[in-house]
């Protein structure tokens, strides 16, 4: 059996004045900046949750249907199934919804 070559993709190191302005650990401060955060305003406003909601979810095809319907669920006392796939943000979206 072949074995397929493992192509691994290092990110750069955030920068050490970025380390040393955000007052969490350096790690959490690479995960982050791995992600997208390249200042300390953007980081400390993704940890303090300000722009959670950054677009309406109204906007995404079909949530005024969906919303109707599991009102009328609700209001039935119908049974509401929910799945989910096992990474760690299906689990988190999963148990948030049940």
């Amino acid at each position: 059996m072949l074995q397929q070559a493992k192509n691994w993709v290092i990110h750069p190191t955030a920068p050490h004045p970025l380390i040393e302005s955000v007052p969490e650990h350096p790690l959490l401060v690479q995960v982050l900046y791995n992600r997208g955060l390249r200042t300390a305003a953007e980081i400390n406003a993704f940890l303090r949750g300000v722009d959670a909601v950054q677009e309406n979810p109204y906007k995404l095809r079909d949530m005024t249907p969906a919303v109707a319907r599991i009102i009328e669920a609700i209001d039935q006392g119908e049974t509401i199934c929910v799945y989910g796939d096992f990474d760690a943000d299906g689990v988190t979206a999963t148990a948030l919804l049940v």
